[in-house]
């Protein structure tokens, strides 16, 4: 009896430091979500032309380090109960941060620049919606510096389209299985924004994965 006591003692000492040493740590967490979140309320009014700052700041605080230590379970719980902006909105402008530096993503505006992402994951290249515009790359008829929100909305359904059609190759048909079934699981183990899609890189299928940050917590 008298091990086992001493034992917990230590156990609770163990936690003691352990609680020292992540509270700083948790309190600058929590000073940064709080300015984040005041400068998000602060220019809410300038988003459409300062979208891409505001996806910056919302990309920083759906890090789990984050939103936690301002008080909540998950970035979408921050986002509906601070007011800041719809989940699917803060999505689309993390997703924008992350496949444009900042001066490609203003020079195609927030709507042509989600649009593009759309298109790019909906085809089977492994390719980077960034590398397209430093290319300024022909989709149908129109480059990328002049195509607009229609043109890419019609062209991600025709790629859409296009992949859902049967194929009679047996490796195409079982690593678009593998990317449903895995992206099924990782839905059900709580990154409800993953997407898989099978590319073929070097000849050789893969299965390239995408979520929003905010679901990517555990994952890495």
């Amino acid at each position: 009896m008298a091990r086992a006591s001493t034992n917990r003692r230590i156990h609770l000492e163990n936690l003691g430091d352990l609680s020292r040493t992540l509270r700083p740590i948790v309190a600058k967490n929590k000073a940064r979500a709080e300015r984040l979140i005041a400068e998000l309320e602060e220019f809410r009014a300038r988003m459409p032309e300062d979208f891409y700052r505001h996806g910056l700041a919302l990309a920083e605080l759906s890090r789990p380090a984050l939103y936690a230590a301002a008080g909540h379970k998950n970035f979408r719980e921050l986002l509906r109960a601070r007011r800041l902006v719809g989940a699917s909105t803060a999505y689309k402008l993390i997703a924008v941060v992350h496949n444009y530096p900042r001066a490609q993503a203003e020079g195609l505006g927030f709507a042509v620049a989600y649009a593009l992402t759309r298109f790019v994951a909906a085809t089977p290249e492994d390719d980077r919606a960034s590398r397209l515009v430093a290319g300024n790359v022909m989709i149908g008829r129109t480059p990328v510096d002049r195509i607009t929100v229609r043109q890419l909305n019609a062209a991600t359904e025709r790629v859409r389209r296009a992949a859902a059609k049967p194929t009679k190759d047996p490796e195409a048909k079982a690593a678009r299985r593998a990317g449903r079934e895995l992206q099924k699981r990782l839905r059900a183990a709580g990154a409800g924004s993953a997407k898989v899609k099978a590319v073929r890189l070097e000849g050789e299928w893969c299965l390239r994965t995408d979520m929003v940050v905010g679901d990517a917590g555990g994952w890495g």
